[in-house]
């Protein structure tokens, strides 16, 4: 996901350690979440919690392997760099010969 040219990935659940709070936001939208983290010095990562309409700005950053916890529908996002690439692989029957084929794209 990307907001104001930073990218954004997340944790499976709410990282076991977030970092210090920065703040909190009044939305449901991801969006928003991230444009909050942005504009507050020091944010680099947060917790969006829809099912209570808010987002938890934190000091902390991820590279992805780090624990998580269930709470809720409550998921941690943290910043990463936009230039990482990610790749997607799809496989598929080839209509005409009946072959599997596997499709891979990447994001770069």
């Amino acid at each position: 996901t990307i907001a104001g040219g930073l990218c954004y990935a997340s944790l499976d659940g709410v990282a076991s350690v977030e970092g210090q709070g920065l703040g909190m936001v009044l939305t449901t939208e991801l969006e928003k979440c991230q444009e909050a983290c942005e504009q507050r010095e020091g944010c680099r990562s947060f917790a969006r919690c829809p099912q209570w309409g808010r987002c938890f700005l934190k000091d902390r950053s991820f590279t992805g392997g780090e624990s998580s916890r269930t709470n809720g529908d409550c998921k941690t996002f943290y910043q990463i760099s936009c230039s990482l690439t990610t790749t997607t692989t799809t496989t598929t029957r080839d209509p005409e010969s009946g072959n599997m084929v596997k499709v891979v794209s990447y994001n770069l």
